[in-house]
């Protein structure tokens, strides 16, 4: 009869069985396990700092759980709707037909939100917009307000357009 232990390969190669798992081991590998859909590892998402930096802001829960739900890989963008099984006929952007909406589409790379962020903030790049809202505790608490701000006025024009035009 074949060995049915259950465990983990750790990445030298070594076989760890379940009972030897620490909680912390079980986090970690859970995590890395579970790649977001733009193929990266969640674990940079999960940092404590990172949620205190959220939960700090002050002003709209609104933008506190549209912030939340984006670090959570929640958001309901036309990729992950597609891979939940949604029948859409297919995961590209409502502006750029071509384009697969990600998580990064949805909020920072689209036009149409590139435009409110280009408002907001004149001198940001795309990619260090989207770079400090996945890492959230780098930013300054009038810079976290301002970005929380932002999330909510791009969600509320979002929802808007999709509403206004099925």
């Amino acid at each position: 009869m074949p060995d049915r232990r259950i465990g983990l390969f750790q990445p030298n190669g070594q076989f760890l069985p379940f009972e030897n798992f620490s909680p912390k081991l079980v986090r970690q590998n859970s995590i890395l396990a579970n790649p977001n859909l733009n193929g990266q590892s969640k674990n940079a998402l999960l940092r404590p700092k990172d949620w205190l930096a959220i939960w700090s802001i002050p002003g709209s829960s609104n933008a506190i759980t549209i912030w939340w739900r984006l670090l959570h890989g929640k958001i309901p963008s036309r990729q992950r709707l597609k891979i939940l099984g949604l029948p859409l006929q297919d995961d590209c952007c409502t502006v750029c037909p071509k384009v697969p909406e990600s998580d990064a589409h949805f909020f920072v790379y689209c036009p149409s939100k590139k435009a409110i962020w280009s408002r907001t903030l004149p001198s940001a790049q795309s990619d260090e917009i989207w770079l400090n809202l996945r890492y959230p505790s780098a930013l300054d608490s009038d810079m976290k307000a301002q970005y929380a701000r932002t999330l909510s006025e791009i969600w509320s024009v979002h929802w808007g357009n999709i509403f206004a035009n099925p």
